[in-house]
């Protein structure tokens, strides 16, 4: 099996972007993300190196929040299929020192406005899942590993109840039992939605222009 890593092998040069230590012996790097394939322009806001088919090298997740047009008051269906331009990204690592953009054919496709990024093995089938904390305009994402290269969003199966205005994320094992426990930030809990909508009620009343978004669940 490779070593795991982004390692990519040629004579006389370091691997990855590590290019060793200068001549004070302190550790430089080199920008190479052109080079791997992996210079996304997507506003990111995380990104998190991992295995996720398990072949021995570390393939990439990118975490994706961004401003547009959809951060206003309307309900509106969520884009599902990949498309929108708040989608996160994942790369698998080829091996060889590039990688390729398999969101779409891996599952990724749930538009969002992540902040929060956690990896782990949530059903112990050994493959990690992906948890995707968002804000405003999508539910959190609980990306189960299918084992065969894609995912599928199972947070209603795993969770019974989601925040609507997640912030950061962490997933460890908390009581020892062998499995990953998650804890996310809510910025806006249930309480304060509801005193938050009576307000816009409130507003459009007298005639105000509320801003804010409502996720679907």
């Amino acid at each position: 099996m490779p070593r795991q890593g982004l390692d990519r092998v040629e004579p006389g040069r370091p691997a990855g972007g590590h290019q060793g230590k200068n001549e004070t012996g302190d550790p430089y790097y080199e920008e190479m993300a052109e080079e791997y394939g992996i210079a996304d322009d997507g506003q990111s806001t995380g990104a998190a190196f991992f295995d996720y088919d398990n072949d021995g090298d570390l393939d990439l997740y990118i975490l994706i929040n961004t401003l547009n047009e959809r951060m206003n008051i309307s309900i509106a269906e969520r884009i599902t299929n990949g498309k929108a331009m708040n989608n996160d990204k994942l790369y698998r690592n080829n091996g060889d020192g590039t990688f390729t953009n398999v969101t779409v054919p891996a599952g990724i496709q749930y538009e969002g406005f992540g902040l929060g990024l956690a990896m782990g093995d949530v059903n112990k089938d050994g493959y990690t899942d992906v948890y995707v904390s968002n804000d405003f305009i999508t539910n959190d994402l609980l990306y189960v590993n299918q084992k065969d290269g894609t995912f599928k969003n199972e947070i209603r199966k795993y969770i019974s109840y989601q925040t609507r205005s997640s912030m950061g994320n962490d997933m460890a094992d908390v009581n020892n039992d062998g499995y990953p426990d998650m804890f996310t930030m809510d910025m806006l809990p249930g309480y304060i939605m509801k005193r938050y909508w009576e307000g816009v009620a409130a507003m459009r009343h007298s005639g105000g222009h509320p801003t804010g978004t409502v996720s679907l669940i």
